[in-house]
Protein backbone atom coordinates (compact mmCIF):
# COMPACT_ATOMS: atom_id res chain seq x y z
CA UNK A 1 0.00 0.00 0.00
CA UNK A 2 1.30 3.87 -0.90
CA UNK A 3 2.76 5.50 1.95
CA UNK A 4 3.22 2.22 4.43
CA UNK A 5 6.62 2.60 5.67
CA UNK A 6 9.57 -0.57 4.71
CA UNK A 7 9.79 -1.67 7.92
CA UNK A 8 7.20 -2.57 10.88
CA UNK A 9 8.13 -4.56 13.93
CA UNK A 10 4.64 -5.25 15.64
CA UNK A 11 6.03 -5.37 18.77
CA UNK A 12 4.66 -2.82 21.60
CA UNK A 13 7.55 -1.65 24.18
CA UNK A 14 6.94 0.43 26.43
CA UNK A 15 4.36 3.40 25.59
CA UNK A 16 5.05 2.32 21.67
CA UNK A 17 2.49 0.22 20.10
CA UNK A 18 4.82 -0.98 17.48
CA UNK A 19 7.80 0.41 15.71
CA UNK A 20 7.78 1.68 12.06
CA UNK A 21 11.06 2.51 10.07
CA UNK A 22 10.86 3.62 6.46
CA UNK A 23 14.55 3.49 4.99
CA UNK A 24 15.72 5.83 2.45
CA UNK A 25 19.15 6.19 0.94
CA UNK A 26 21.06 9.38 1.41
CA UNK A 27 19.32 12.23 0.03
CA UNK A 28 16.22 10.08 -0.73
CA UNK A 29 12.91 11.80 0.22
CA UNK A 30 10.14 10.46 1.73
CA UNK A 31 6.82 11.40 0.01
CA UNK A 32 3.66 13.18 0.56
CA UNK A 33 2.06 10.23 0.48
CA UNK A 34 4.44 8.38 3.05
CA UNK A 35 4.60 11.74 5.48
CA UNK A 36 0.82 11.70 5.70
CA UNK A 37 0.81 7.96 6.70
CA UNK A 38 3.95 8.34 9.21
CA UNK A 39 1.81 11.46 10.73
CA UNK A 40 -1.05 9.58 11.17
CA UNK A 41 1.07 6.52 12.07
CA UNK A 42 2.67 8.53 15.12
CA UNK A 43 -0.39 10.64 16.22
CA UNK A 44 -2.13 6.53 17.17
CA UNK A 45 0.80 5.93 19.45
CA UNK A 46 3.56 4.17 17.15
CA UNK A 47 7.02 5.18 17.15
CA UNK A 48 8.08 6.20 13.63
CA UNK A 49 11.65 7.08 11.86
CA UNK A 50 13.21 7.32 8.75
CA UNK A 51 16.57 5.87 8.30
CA UNK A 52 19.25 5.88 6.36
CA UNK A 53 20.84 2.44 6.10
CA UNK A 54 21.14 -0.72 8.66
CA UNK A 55 23.31 0.90 10.91
CA UNK A 56 21.02 4.06 11.52
CA UNK A 57 17.91 1.45 11.49
CA UNK A 58 20.08 -1.20 13.97
CA UNK A 59 20.36 2.35 16.40
CA UNK A 60 16.98 3.24 15.98
CA UNK A 61 15.68 -0.24 16.78
CA UNK A 62 17.92 -0.67 19.84
CA UNK A 63 16.65 2.71 21.11
CA UNK A 64 12.81 1.74 20.51
CA UNK A 65 13.65 -1.37 23.29
CA UNK A 66 15.82 0.23 25.08
CA UNK A 67 19.07 -0.76 24.33
CA UNK A 68 20.25 2.41 23.06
Amino acid sequence: MAGVPGLCICEPFGMWHGLYIEMKSKGGMVSKKQDEFMVALSERGYYVEVCCGADESILVINEYFGYG
